[in-house]
């Protein structure tokens, strides 16, 4: 599995926290500027829709990212 490398001793990955959690507010995403984010997402594609959404949402409403023009 990708990400063995970041294994704990014992085989287990380190879970700081959760993206529904983080994405409510409930964990942050990193402590601090030195952390790293690892995701393994193993379900389904569907879920690639609600998570762009609430991200993108968050993003607007922080004033961040650029619009573009996907179609002419």
């Amino acid at each position: 599995m990708t990400g063995r490398r970041f294994a704990n001793e014992d085989g287990s990955l380190p879970l700081d926290a959760q993206l529904p959690d983080i994405l409510a507010g409930k964990a942050p995403a990193r402590r601090d500027e030195a952390d790293r984010v690892f995701v393994f997402n193993s379900g389904m594609a569907i879920t690639d829709i609600p998570v762009a959404h609430a991200l993108a949402t968050q993003a607007i409403a922080l004033g961040r990212g650029q619009e573009i023009r996907l179609w002419s």
